[in-house]
Parts: C-alpha cells; structure tokens; sequence
C-alpha cells in the first residue's frame, strides 16, 4: 500500500520523476573527478612535517583521522609512541600496551593500518629480526627503516 502525499501523488511517482530529471540534466551535473596539481612551493612546508618532523625538534602537529575497532586505535597510538629509527617486535609492542599474549592480535591491528608512515607501522618487525608481510610492499617497509636509520645516524653526526 503506498502512501499519499499532499498532491495525491505516491513516492514511487516522485522517485521515477527524479530520476527522469537526473537523467535529463546528468551533462550539466559538476565533475567530481579529482584533479591533482604539481605544485613543489605549496606541499615542502607539509612535507618537511612529515617527513623532518625529528629534525624541527620532534614535534608533529599533523592531525589525522582515522577508523578503527578500540582495540586497533590503542595500536595505532602505540605505534605513534615509538622513536624515530627504532624498531620493535610484535612481542614488545603487545607488552608495551600491557597485553603480552596478544601479539598476533597486535599484528592483526597494524595490518590494517591505514596510513603508511604517519602511523609507523614500519618500525614493527617479528621476533627473529625478519620484516615480514607489509601492506604497501616489503621493499617500501625496508626502505623506510633504512631511511629512518641514515636519517638518524646523520642527526647524531
């Protein structure tokens, strides 16, 4: 049983006339494709927090947000808490947040890290040393611990 609207119309009546007009009028909808601009002078200022934060005294004032379980949100803040170049094992950072049992929990909450770098997921390897699995790419994962590390020999010079 339909509705009445105020004309005697039923939604069914509105819906198909909407999506007539949409239909009629799609040429003229604005474009929603996104436009990416070379622009070197407008993104050093954000690149240079994030990625010489340590050398501009350590402090980040890059907001991100981002959505997870709890559980994944004290990870990733755990993530956060580890200094730059140094690395932990899933084993340490599941004590750090005082759940030694729950490394592979911990493993599972970095895996779906959002955001590479700023939530450092990199810095995390396995007990044997080994980088494991990474979701942009084991050589992305080396390659930042790498950088991390010349970066901070290069601070301590």
């Amino acid at each position: 049983m339909d509705l009445p609207i105020a004309d005697g119309r039923t939604d069914y009546v509105r819906i198909a006339e909407a999506i007539a007009y949409l239909r009629a009028h799609q040429r003229r909808q604005p474009d929603l494709a996104a436009h990416l601009e070379h622009s070197p002078v407008e993104t050093a200022a954000l690149l240079g927090r994030i990625f010489h934060s340590k050398e501009a005294g350590g402090e980040k004032s890059l907001s991100v947000w981002v959505s997870g379980s709890n559980f994944q949100i004290q990870v990733w803040r755990a993530l956060l808490q580890i200094p730059f170049a140094r690395l932990l094992n899933y084993q340490q950072l599941a004590a750090f947040l005082g759940r030694p049992k729950a490394a592979r929990a911990v493993g599972n909450a970095i895996a779906h890290n959002p955001v590479a770098y700023l939530i450092p997921c990199h810095r995390v390897l396995r007990q044997s040393g080994d980088f494991g699995k990474y979701h942009w790419g084991a050589e992305r994962k080396a390659a930042l611990v790498v950088w991390e590390a010349a970066s901070d020999a290069e601070t301590v010079r």
